[in-house]
């Protein structure tokens, strides 16, 4: 369930997408499904900001589909970015490119970017290769 409910809600200007993505879930799903289920649904949920630095071993596999374009042939790594900046037309160049930057580091400052191993063994080396190719084209235009 999670992984169809946790980007529900996304506004790109918005801080605050997995929460409200998680309430959408919690109050759609109320007195239907089990409380304890629907806790935990909103729990991994709110895991895809992707600020956990151990994950459950359920939690793992969410993240690592959620990052896994991430590995994805050169190509289609930068598509899904221009896509993404084309969503983010209210930010200027360089503050989508800092933001950018940011998350990149945030990834690139953990042990490994996908927790599983069967994510890490087949998209580790690319995702590495993508978002440092990325970061030194964006780090020449700020």
């Amino acid at each position: 369930m999670s992984i169809w409910f946790h980007d529900v809600i996304y506004n790109i200007e918005a801080k605050d997408n997995e929460e409200q993505s998680a309430l959408f879930f919690s109050q759609l799903s109320k007195g239907i499904l089990d409380d304890s289920f629907i806790n935990k649904v909103s729990e991994f949920i709110n895991s895809t900001k992707h600020l956990t630095a151990t994950p459950s071993f359920d939690q793992a596999y969410l993240l690592d589909i959620d990052l896994s374009s991430f590995g994805s042939e050169r190509v289609k790594f930068y598509l899904n970015g221009d896509n993404l900046r084309k969503e983010a037309q209210h930010l200027t160049d360089k503050q989508y490119t800092k933001n950018q930057i940011n998350f990149f580091q945030m990834l690139l400052n953990r042990k490994q970017i996908f927790f599983t191993d069967y994510f890490h063994k087949k998209y580790e080396s690319i995702a590495l290769g993508n978002i440092n190719h990325q970061m030194q084209e964006m780090l020449t235009t700020i």
